[in-house]
């Protein structure tokens, strides 16, 4: 592995994603973190900006990558495909009305009939 953010080249001959990812964080302002075994197995010669060779390296997975103050950050959540996610509804209260225009509201009288 070699270079910066901006233009990295990475020569892989069977190695697993976490070797992978170990290398880029030793040498550059990167760090990952992750819930799933990287243990999925690459070769080639990668390059190009960091955050277009990551997509080629981590094939397969489910991740985010964030970008922030000249560093990147990836977390890898799952292999493609095998992430379920749930999500629970809201329970929202209804908006209390505080206009001062209805605190002098005054509801009409009901009108009787004879």
């Amino acid at each position: 592995m070699q270079g910066d953010l901006t233009a990295v080249e990475i020569v892989a001959n069977q190695a697993s994603i976490s070797e992978v990812l170990n290398a880029l964080t030793a040498k550059l302002y990167f760090r990952y973190d992750t819930s799933t075994d990287l243990d999925g197995v690459i070769n080639g010669i990668y390059s190009g900006p960091l955050e277009h060779v990551l997509p080629r390296v981590l094939r397969g997975y489910s991740y985010v990558i964030k970008k922030q103050q000249g560093a990147i950050e990836v977390i890898v959540v799952g292999r493609s495909g095998n992430l379920s996610v749930t999500v629970e509804a809201a329970q929202v209260a209804p908006p209390k009305i505080t206009s001062p225009a209805t605190q002098w509201r005054v509801p009409a009288p009901a009108v009787l009939k004879p």
